[in-house]
């Protein structure tokens, strides 16, 4: 089966109705026509119904500043997506998936735990603690910029050996 190539989507060819569907993002800085498009195209091929989108201010997607990455927004954007599928008649919205790589995989995570439209996640190499992948204990990142040792007064409550129980 052959797919066609629409607006930011892929769809299988032949009219067929009820199809399960994908929603792809690139992660951080990636936009769809870096690599993503073999994937759609792979799926289509597959009798998914898929739709490729750039994350807000990034690609072909509109918004200003232009590269500001905000996760939240991101994540709240691609919920929209997901309406978006659902409303194609071509696909089924009991069978929707995300698919997410590298920053847009910690997304997906996000995604399917807090959305019950999401049926199947797929995570790619996913961004899921960006601030100690990106700072850490890297001594090139400004000591302002990371983490500082927890205050004394904040303590684990499964301190050992304190003799108190909590």
């Amino acid at each position: 089966m052959a797919a066609t190539a629409c607006a930011a989507g892929f769809t299988p060819k032949g009219g067929t109705l009820s199809c399960r569907a994908i929603s792809m993002a690139h992660g951080y800085a990636g936009v769809k026509g870096q690599g993503l498009e073999r994937f759609a195209t792979a799926f289509a091929e597959a009798g998914f119904v898929v739709l490729v989108h750039d994350h807000r201010n990034f690609g072909a997607s509109d918004g200003t500043p232009r590269h500001d990455i905000d996760p939240w927004r991101q994540i709240a954007d691609w919920r929209r997506a997901i309406s978006f599928l659902e409303s194609l008649p071509e696909v089924d919205a009991s069978r929707i998936g995300v698919w997410g790589t590298s920053y847009s995989g910690g997304h997906v995570l996000i995604l399917g735990a807090t959305d019950r439209r999401i049926r199947a996640v797929v995570s790619q190499v996913p961004t899921i603690s960006g601030y100690e992948q990106v700072v850490g204990d890297d001594p090139s990142v400004p000591a302002s910029y990371r983490a500082k040792e927890p205050s004394p007064s904040i303590s684990s409550p499964c301190r050992r050996g304190s003799g108190q129980s909590r």
